[in-house]
């Protein structure tokens, strides 16, 4: 994919707590894009020629349904991007061998918990997440280093 051509460049110059961080949102955008791109299909289905004999108006825009079309691929490519980017970092968390650093990046960076609801979920104290947390970036920090 294209991500993955461009992947060393976008870490390079990122901390791990920046790269991590990307995926926090990445998922409500993924589903707004996807929204978004239901819409425009639907408004590009009644944009068809009408052939019910009402008079056209003088200057119609005739390149309308292609603009649409063209706009709904652009979309379509960047939700792709999206979630190529989504699953990348993803992948990242995955290479992380602690169990418990691992799942207080799953908790903090793909669901997107609070610091204490993350806290509950592993049964430790706030003050205890955020330790973790920072050992958890060291291991995300010596992975992404090697991408």
């Amino acid at each position: 994919m294209i991500v993955h051509e461009n992947k060393t460049q976008e870490v390079v110059g990122m901390t791990a707590k920046e790269y991590l961080s990307q995926a926090r949102n990445m998922q409500l955008r993924i589903k707004s894009m996807k929204a978004q791109l239901r819409t425009m299909k639907d408004i590009a289905e009644d944009i068809s020629p009408k052939q019910n004999g009402t008079p056209r108006t003088t200057s119609p825009n005739v390149h309308k349904m292609e603009s649409e079309i063209v706009r709904a691929i652009d979309l379509d490519k960047a939700i792709e991007i999206e979630n190529a980017k989504f699953q990348e970092i993803n992948d990242v968390i995955k290479k992380v061998t602690h169990p418990i650093r691992h799942a207080v990046l799953v908790n903090r960076y793909i669901k997107g918990e609070s610091w204490a609801v993350t806290a509950i979920n592993i049964n430790v104290s706030i003050s205890r997440v955020y330790q973790i947390h920072t050992e958890a970036l060291e291991d995300v920090d010596k992975i992404i280093s090697h991408l």
